[in-house]
């Protein structure tokens, strides 16, 4: 049954054949499904484009895989949607954050409004990708967290 259920899968991905494109919409190239990459990605993907490009957008409506510059990857802000507050007793001073689990924390603000939220990083973080989670702390106490949006 696992086997089956691994070939279906895989002729499911590749199925989904698409377009690499620039920033602009200009196509560059194609590829043989959006679930093969990921935000940040450069190595592995199997089309030169001439200089070093980074996967920086993914559109699963029309198959689309945005590739563009390092300096594209970089944001201050990340939206959270339906952020889970733990703690509301936080110190807005001394907030950390992070968008990935192996990252460092890093200093940030959070502002809520209802069950959304925006986390800002005092500096720009890379690679911040929709469909992760996001954790805001106070020290080492959970402030709450939530799937980060586009």
């Amino acid at each position: 049954l696992h086997t089956a259920y691994r070939r279906q899968r895989q002729m499911c991905i590749r199925d989904r054949h698409g377009t690499f494109t620039d920033p602009q919409g200009r196509v560059l190239g194609t590829h043989e499904g959006i679930a093969r990459y990921t935000i940040g990605q450069r190595k592995g993907v199997r089309t030169a484009f001439g200089r070093p490009l980074y996967v920086i957008a993914k559109n699963a409506a029309d198959h689309t895989v945005v590739m563009g510059d390092d300096a594209l990857l970089y944001s201050d802000t990340v939206r959270v949607k339906e952020f889970n507050l733990l703690y509301p007793d936080y110190d807005p001073d001394h907030l950390t954050a992070k968008h990935r689990y192996g990252q460092p924390d890093m200093p940030a603000a959070l502002s809520l409004n209802g069950s959304e939220a925006v986390i800002t990083f005092k500096k720009p973080q890379r690679a911040v990708t929709p469909g992760q989670f996001a954790v805001v702390y106070d020290g080492e106490t959970v402030v709450g967290g939530g799937e980060i949006c586009e």
